[in-house]
């Protein structure tokens, strides 16, 4: 099982590289905005706006989370720490049905940083600290899921 530690360096680098993104994505999304309203954020560009700011406050987190797992297995953080999600029911591939789950209770914690400290996204986390079985947090738990680390 991962240590607590390195789960939280590649929590860590994740939101970093998700800050990363969402910020060119809302660079983006004020860019297209602008040239829609012909330089003024009103109107027709202000919904446009709007949709580029719910999409990647609500949307992208969760699109991400969902789709590394579910493809690679684990999440940037996690490929740099050599660590893996896996069923925690035998360590197999995680399907696209968990990883839904995982990322649906986990994700809209790391959007920020600010949302690491409110009272679901800290009980969600510091679980892992009292499970001593598998180390899981309470999105792994929901899913069926644990975190190990690959040696080597």
């Amino acid at each position: 099982m991962a240590e607590p530690s390195l789960r939280f360096a590649a929590r860590l680098i994740d939101t970093l590289l998700f800050f990363m993104l969402w910020f060119l994505m809302m660079l983006a999304g004020t860019g297209i905005s602008a040239a829609v309203g012909g330089g003024e954020i009103e109107g027709t560009a202000s919904n446009v706006f709007t949709v580029f700011y719910v999409f990647n406050f609500f949307l992208l987190p969760l699109l991400l989370e969902w789709s590394q797992v579910t493809l690679w297995g684990r999440s940037l953080g996690k490929l740099i720490l050599n660590l893996w999600v896996v069923r925690a029911d035998g360590g197999g591939r995680v399907t696209a049905g968990r990883a839904l789950v995982r990322a649906l209770l986990y994700a809209p914690g790391h959007t920020n940083l600010i949302n690491w400290l409110l009272p679901w996204s800290l009980t969600n986390v510091l679980w892992s600290l009292r499970d001593k079985t598998f180390r899981q947090c309470l999105h792994d738990k929901a899913a069926g899921t644990v975190v190990v680390q690959v040696r080597g």
